[in-house]
């Protein structure tokens, strides 16, 4: 009698079949992953983009191209967008309320490209928890100072950054419009 070796095609069909289901569990654990990592990166990005525009202003950058109010343009409606601007500084300083106010972000303001992962969308732009359509937060000179436009005085914006479709994909940021302060809240409800 012949002694066969060697897998029952039974056999064969189970360990094909609980390979399929981990590699379908181990593909969908990773795109949750890469976006999840995307929309940090794109949260942390504008924090890193605030913080370089006001040390740029603060600080200086090319002495050449003289003084410029610097900021970041945050449109809310659909198909919400973030946008970095430039206003010339013509730098009047005033004495107001006991002490020196600096003013003189004027012109035409030039807006320039925020670079941003396609899928990554600002879905909603919150001041004192209403829903508006866009807020500017620009960085004065010579101090660095921060400025609003089409806040409404609030003292917190909050930008929700959103990843593709999924609302389980998205970053709150929230910036403290009085100190320039900002952070991401992962936890959104």
């Amino acid at each position: 009698m012949l002694k066969r070796s060697g897998f029952t095609l039974a056999e064969v069909l189970m360990v094909v079949g609980v390979v399929g289901i981990l590699s379908i569990m181990a593909v969908t654990s990773y795109t949750h992953y890469r976006k999840a990592s995307l929309i940090d990166i794109a949260a942390e990005n504008v924090i890193s983009q605030l913080h370089e525009l006001r040390d740029g202003v603060k600080f200086g950058e090319d002495v050449s191209e003289g003084s410029h109010c610097k900021g970041l343009m945050f449109t809310g409606l659909v198909g919400g967008q973030i946008q970095k601007f430039n206003l010339p500084y013509e730098g009047k300083k005033s004495w107001a309320d006991g002490g020196w106010t600096s003013s003189g972000c004027g012109g035409e303001m030039q807006f320039f490209e925020f670079d941003m992962d396609d899928l990554v969308s600002v879905r909603g732009l919150y001041e004192g928890g209403r829903e508006i359509a866009e807020c500017g937060v620009m960085f004065a000179p010579p101090d660095g100072n921060l400025v609003t436009m089409g806040c409404d005085g609030a003292s917190e914006l909050e930008v929700l950054l959103q990843y593709g479709e999924a609302e389980k994909h998205a970053r709150l940021i929230k910036i403290d419009l009085i100190t320039g302060v900002a952070n991401v809240d992962k936890n959104i409800k």
